[in-house]
């Protein structure tokens, strides 16, 4: 994670003494709090900040106010994901399957609150999808274990891809750079006028936005495309367009990932989490149709359907076909780069997709 790179972790101690490890990764859960979301911070940040000017310098900030800069809260993220993959990674040395399920998935739960760290959350997701495929092989849940090595594959996909270099950068630049500074700044020069802060409260929030740019959340990516509209005038800029591509984009894999749970409820289908397949990763809808958010995706995507297949026989080739399919019909989009019919044709390949995984995830040893 940009900034984050003095932290270190005791990888080796898991093995060589997993016991003090585990009593290391509590005693930092015991230590570390995050009870509420970063807007709610920043709020309690502001107020206080407001009730200290005009106490004239008499009054104190409460704990929780701290994690208002983007660096604190992101620092502490940091160390509960950290944690839970450890914790992960330590059950899996001593068996305990669930246990270390559990770890995993709450670590992906936990990076995903950082919205303004997008590139920091695919890392993460992607480790904890690779201890869950080592957890589902462990226990003979083939299809399981194919399904987070797709994600796995994907998130590697975006993070090397111009989108996800770009995600790095914004994410550095908030984390360590002008925008994270404007907010230490207001916090030092607690001397200046309530108006004065509010403003500078105003600008650290749009860059904490920015920085998350190209994730695929339908409520950010919105907000993104208004701001952008605003500050050119309302001028339909390439940056206007861009931002509203995203959000019309990122709508599309938020249906998708509520239909994915439907679909899952209705078949009464209870062995694989929504959370816990592409639809969960911010990206996936985007990188289908967009070639800058991840070149290979449609490579990755038939990859998986073919090992299916070869895993799970004759019975998996039809919904293989149709996924395959599914996924040639997406390809104009990536090559023209318009998302004109995008929706329907994203909501089509959700349809054969989600059937196809609620097949796959059935595959036992």
């Amino acid at each position: 994670m940009a900034g984050f790179a003095r932290n270190r972790w005791p990888d080796s101690a898991e093995y060589a003494n997993p016991t003090e490890a585990l009593g290391l990764y509590q005693k930092v859960l015991s230590k570390t709090k995050i009870d509420n979301t970063f807007a709610d911070y920043q709020k309690a940040l502001s107020e206080d900040l407001d009730a200290f000017q005009e106490s004239h310098g008499k009054g104190s900030f409460s704990q929780k106010s701290g994690l208002g800069i983007p660096e604190v809260y992101a620092r502490q993220i940091l160390a509960l994901t950290e944690t839970h993959l450890g914790l992960s990674r330590i059950y899996l040395i001593q068996k305990e399957w669930t246990k270390a399920e559990t770890e995993a998935t709450e670590a992906m739960s936990i990076a995903k609150r950082c919205e303004f760290c997008p590139y920091f959350i695919s890392a993460s997701l992607k480790k904890a999808n690779a201890l869950l495929e080592t957890v589902y092989q462990r226990q003979g849940n083939q299809g399981k274990a194919l399904i987070c090595k797709l994600n796995t594959d994907l998130l590697d996909d975006h993070l090397r891809s111009d989108a996800g270099i770009e995600d790095f950068y914004l994410e550095k630049k908030v984390l360590l750079g002008e925008q994270g500074q404007q907010q230490v700044a207001a916090v030092e020069k607690l001397f200046e006028s309530a108006t004065a802060h509010q403003w500078q409260q105003n600008q650290a929030i749009v860059g904490a936005l920015s920085a998350g740019a190209m994730m695929a959340n339908a409520g950010l990516q919105q907000s993104l495309a208004q701001h952008a509209l605003a500050q050119s005038g309302g001028i339909v800029t390439p940056q206007v367009q861009l931002a509203q591509m995203n959000a019309q984009i990122a709508m599309i894999g938020s249906v998708m990932f509520l239909k994915m749970a439907a679909d899952q409820a209705a078949t009464g289908s209870k062995t694989l989490e929504v959370n816990v397949t592409p639809w969960g990763i911010q990206t996936f809808s985007q990188q289908l149709v967009d070639p800058k958010q991840g070149a290979n995706t449609p490579t990755i995507m038939k990859g998986f359907v073919s090992n299916a297949v070869q895993m799970g026989g004759d019975s998996y080739r039809a919904g293989a076909q149709q996924v395959t399919q599914a996924v040639d019909a997406l390809m104009p989009y990536r090559q023209s780069g318009k998302i004109d019919g995008a929706a329907a044709q994203i909501e089509k390949f959700a349809t054969v997709f989600n059937a196809f995984l609620t097949q796959v995830q059935e595959l036992k040893k």
